[in-house]
């Protein structure tokens, strides 16, 4: 995760209307800091959401609001948001060689975690899909030689299929549950 990434997800935009000196009404309205306004147009969205003035259009996140406040760079804002909120990332300082080794292990692992549940994720598809088609093969064999009447023989195949047909629908439910939940997880 980068240090924005980090700083939007620790931080939220009403705490940084504060820091600024901005009155925020309970519907979430400031006055807005970058033009001239005798109501509230400045809405402040709670947590990560940013801000957006339907007067002048302006709108983002923290990191924009600081920089837009101050006339500032991105990494000069990173820096002030890290700093007012003793949020403790090390963002301008030179790392040490361990430090950047243990930093790149991490990411190495969890790209690696990203992958093994990317891996799992279609693991589960396919064995999803492949139920479904064993399923649908067996409702063809059922559907072609269902007789046409109750007098009308049962033939060796439809009986092997109606036998196969609990089975493969169990299956094919359990396919689907273990893919849900790959989906929800990934």
């Amino acid at each position: 995760m980068s240090y924005a990434e980090e700083i939007k997800r620790a931080v939220s935009m009403e705490q940084v209307a504060n820091l600024y000196g901005l009155t925020i009404n309970r519907a979430g309205f400031a006055r807005c800091p970058f033009h001239r306004e005798r109501t509230a147009s400045f809405k402040i969205y709670p947590g990560d959401g940013g801000y957006h003035c339907f007067g002048c259009g302006r709108s983002g996140d923290v990191i924009t609001f600081v920089r837009d406040m101050d006339g500032c760079g991105f990494m000069e804002a990173c820096e002030k948001l890290n700093r007012e909120f003793l949020l403790g990332l090390p963002i301008g300082e030179k790392l040490s060689r361990r430090k950047l080794e243990e930093a790149a292990r991490k990411d190495y692992l969890r790209r690696r975690q990203r992958e093994a549940a990317q891996m799992a994720a279609d693991n589960a598809d396919r064995e999803y899909w492949r139920a479904y088609d064993a399923w649908l093969a067996n409702q063809n064999v059922i559907d072609a030689n269902t007789p046409a009447s109750p007098s009308e023989p049962i033939n060796e195949a439809y009986a092997q299929a109606v036998g196969r047909e609990a089975l493969l629908t169990w299956e094919l439910e359990q396919a689907d549950i273990k893919r849900q939940e790959m989906r929800k997880t990934h």
